[in-house]
């Protein structure tokens, strides 16, 4: 993941400056959590999604592979709410069943 930090820092046009005053967070902690030297928390992770105006999931991937895969996850997330949770059980099994090299949970 800490590749893919420099990475949407660099698609958006970012400075560690501009990312530090929006975050509130020192030049030398972001630097660690892209040069995956300092963990960073589940709230941190949010803020640079939102300086970054996408999905916090879309941090875990590179920018390209965010662009068409996070529609596709948001789709499949409305689909499994509107579902009674055994229904979307099911279908989250089968889904793995579709998927070359998923073992079953």
């Amino acid at each position: 993941m800490q590749n893919n930090l420099k990475l949407w820092r660099k698609a958006k046009g970012h400075t560690l400056r501009a990312l530090a005053e929006h975050t509130g967070n020192k030049i030398s902690t972001l630097s660690s959590w892209e040069n995956g030297v300092r963990a960073m928390d589940l709230d941190d992770l949010r803020k640079l999604a939102d300086f970054y105006e996408v999905h916090p999931a879309a941090l875990l991937m590179t920018p390209s592979e965010a662009a068409s895969k996070i529609p596709v996850m948001q789709q499949a997330a409305s689909i499994a709410q509107s579902m009674p949770e055994d229904v979307a059980a099911s279908w989250l099994t089968m889904g793995r069943f579709a998927t070359p090299g998923t073992k079953e949970e």
